[in-house]
């Protein structure tokens, strides 16, 4: 017997060392000069806003990931007609923003333009166990505070969601995915 999966794609994750995070805090330590980015995002997030200063730092970080994304699960555009490899690709990052989410604020379910796109996280400032502990009002096992969940439909059409618990042992961590796949961050208490 023979157990046989449909093909489908997944996303990478990648944990940097912090001193590869560390032009990117210097540019979060000057909030007064960055341009609010509210206007351009779906989230219910006061603080959010754009990167300049380091947005190439951040696309040589995140370039090498997305191209062995594309080398592992030969993602292309959707409905792309033909398949790229990555030697003909010429990937160039465009725009990079920072939400600086406070308690009980989240993004809700979303996608994103362009082929691929990725979250990194900075600073997480609360612990799962903490988060999850001691809430009467849900079940353990529906309980989501602060996780990252992606949703899609299986090979029966029926959506679902692959949930990734986050917390204040995750900086540095790195989500790769299709710009495509919906994808949200709940809100931490």
């Amino acid at each position: 017997m023979q157990f046989e999966h449909f093909p489908n794609i997944g996303y990478i994750r990648h944990k940097f060392p912090e001193k590869e995070l560390i032009p990117i805090e210097q540019e979060l330590a000057n909030l007064d000069t960055l341009k609010p980015a509210n206007g351009d995002l779906i989230g219910n997030i006061e603080r959010e806003y754009h990167l300049t200063t380091s947005k190439q730092h951040v696309e040589n970080l995140i370039k090498p990931l997305a191209l062995a994304y594309i080398e592992h699960y030969g993602y292309n555009e959707p409905h792309a007609q033909f398949r790229m490899s990555t030697q003909e690709l010429d990937l160039e990052l465009g725009s990079v923003w920072v939400n600086l989410q406070a308690k009980n604020e989240f993004n809700p379910q979303h996608i994103h333009f362009g082929a691929l796109t990725f979250v990194l996280y900075l600073h997480v400032p609360y612990s799962s166990a903490d988060e999850k502990q001691d809430n009467s009002l849900t079940r353990p096992e529906s309980q989501r505070w602060g996780d990252f969940s992606f949703s899609y439909a299986n090979a029966l059409g029926s959506i679902c969601s692959h949930l990734l618990t986050i917390d204040n042992r995750d900086k540095g961590t790195c989500l790769v995915f299709p710009a495509q796949m919906n994808h949200q961050v709940y809100p931490f208490r």
